[in-house]
């Protein structure tokens, strides 16, 4: 398998930042967070046969959406300065990249369990942060022959847990589905939390680029497995039911010994199979 980048480019919100929200303080949670990237892999099956005009307009319109997205969520576009604990919210733009892989989706989905094809759809590193050439968010673009597509999204732990990486996945998909004005994602990014007090920063021996010899374990998630879990969590109500199938997941993987003895970093995986598809507003029809 191949992947083949095709263009690599900064993408600015679609509105300037204003000055007076420049300058973003961290919290003293966030500065305690491990100098890492957290990837994310979502795979969306083609909605028609391989077209290349319409993967053209699709490519474009998830370019315009995001840069509209970033004007809400305007520090993903910034630069972290560690010395000062502060992201500089310049609008320097998130990295961008789009990619062609030469075979089918369903292909690949079909070999899912060797993991070395995984870093071919992350737009960056996993150590590759916290320099203030670093941006905070990369997204990679990558489709397959079949029209299938491979959206791979990196952003810096520093700034992001998985609750915000969600956020932005929801605000993005929105805009690009009915526009940008539909987006009922209005975060808020006033401190909660005292801000950070140079902290030790967690190592976690991560380099910041190259084979680390790391050993990766995968959990495959089929979709009648996730199914069952769904129906499990919903036992009693909402609330209680959610926490209650994310500590199954937890115990289950902590009893397989993913978790190992906590000395040394080591990249994990959750394979599960899509059941929501990318769509492209206004499509022009076939």
């Amino acid at each position: 398998m191949k992947v083949e980048i095709l263009s690599r480019k900064f993408i600015k919100p679609s509105t300037l930042t204003h000055h007076s929200l420049r300058d973003h303080k961290i919290s003293f949670i966030d500065e305690l967070a491990p100098s890492m990237n957290v990837p994310i892999i979502l795979y969306y099956p083609a909605q028609c046969n391989n077209d290349t005009a319409k993967n053209a307009s699709l490519f474009n319109q998830l370019e315009k959406s995001l840069a509209e997205t970033l004007t809400q969520l305007y520090p993903l576009a910034g630069r972290y300065i560690k010395d000062d604990h502060v992201i500089y919210c310049n609008d320097q733009g998130v990295d961008y990249v789009e990619a062609r892989v030469d075979v089918q989706l369903l292909e690949f989905l079909d070999h899912g369990d060797k993991p070395q094809f995984f870093n071919q759809f992350i737009p960056r590193e996993t150590g590759a942060v916290d320099e203030t050439t670093d941006p905070l968010l990369s997204i990679q673009l990558s489709m397959f022959e079949c029209g299938g597509l491979a959206v791979g999204v990196s952003m810096a732990h520093r700034i992001a847990d998985a609750s915000t990486l969600s956020t932005f996945l929801i605000a993005w998909a929105i805009a690009s589905r009915v526009g940008i004005d539909n987006v009922t994602v209005h975060p808020s990014f006033n401190s909660v939390f005292v801000p950070g007090r140079n902290l030790p920063v967690l190592n976690l021996g991560i380099p910041r680029s190259g084979d680390n010899g790391a050993k990766t374990r995968m959990f495959f998630f089929n979709k009648k497995a996730i199914s069952t879990l769904r129906a499990k969590a919903s036992t009693d109500n909402d609330n209680k039911g959610t926490h209650e199938g994310a500590a199954g997941v937890s115990s289950y993987m902590e009893g397989t010994g993913c978790c190992g003895s906590g000395k040394t970093w080591a990249p994990m995986g959750l394979w599960c199979a899509p059941d929501n598809k990318l769509e492209e507003k206004n499509s022009p029809s076939s």
